[in-house]
């Protein structure tokens, strides 16, 4: 709103065309500064992203660094009832 009263009010055209790049600056600051912010946004996002699947990919390894039997949720444990009447 301030441009356009200032825009309205220059006497010659070299203000009017000052005043206009002076405009075209401002919003073009604007634009890389939101540019800038968005770019930062997508940076954290992807290092939260790979964050998590480093985790992931270290709570695989140690999984798999188990021996076979600790890996499963429930082991199998021996039957003795089995047992007993195999005596």
């Amino acid at each position: 709103m301030a441009f356009d009263k200032a825009y309205k009010d220059a006497t010659d055209e070299e203000q009017r065309e000052q005043l206009e790049r002076l405009e075209n600056m401002k919003r073009l600051q604007e634009l890389q500064e939101r540019e800038k912010a968005e770019h930062k946004l997508g940076m954290e996002k992807n290092e939260r992203m790979l964050a998590e699947k480093r985790e992931i990919d270290l709570k695989k390894e140690k999984q798999l660094s188990l021996p076979e039997h600790s890996r499963d949720e429930q082991p199998e444990l021996p039957n003795i009832f089995l047992s007993e009447k195999i005596r």
